[in-house]
Parts: structure tokens; sequence; C-alpha cells
């Protein structure tokens, strides 16, 4: 979730994530670039909230735009899937 609370970020299996508006439920952007199909992999903010992040299947990390949903930055972690520990926040 958004720090104010009113967007929710949400994993969609077959590679996608959606940003939801809390109050109405409706779509606001959907994102893609990542491989997403078999494990779940968690999603989120930045800091900031400009940007959102998610871990891939095929290792990689990627990063997109809030607004206009494009990848702004993708990289290697390693090569096997990349999740979250929980305790850390980008």
């Amino acid at each position: 979730m958004a720090k104010d609370g009113a967007l929710v970020l949400c994993a969609c299996m077959a590679d996608g994530m959606v940003l939801l508006d809390k109050s109405d439920g409706s779509v606001l952007a959907t994102y893609h670039g990542h491989h997403h199909r078999n494990l779940k992999i968690e999603c989120g903010f930045t800091r900031s909230d400009a940007h959102v992040f998610a871990g891939s299947e095929d290792g990689f990390i990627f990063f997109w735009d809030l607004m206009d949903a494009t990848v702004v930055k993708r990289f290697q972690a390693h090569e096997d899937t990349v999740c979250s520990d929980r305790k850390s926040v980008v």
C-alpha cells in the first residue's frame, strides 16, 4: 500500500501487477516485464512512492515508474528467483 493509503499494488500470476485505487477498486496502471508464473513474488513501492518494484523468477529485479508503468531499471540480482525477506525496505 502507498504511504497515503489510497493505492494498493497487487502481484498477479501470468507476469503482471496492477495498481488499484483503494476507494473503488479501479485499475490505475498495469506493470509487465518480469517473470511471475509459478511462485508468489512480492512487490512494493519505493520510499518516495515514485516507483514500484518486484522480483522475477529469472533472477532480475524490476523498477517501474508508478504513473506511466514503464520499466525504468532492471538488473540481474542472481540466477534464481528473486524474493523478499520482508525485513528490508527499498
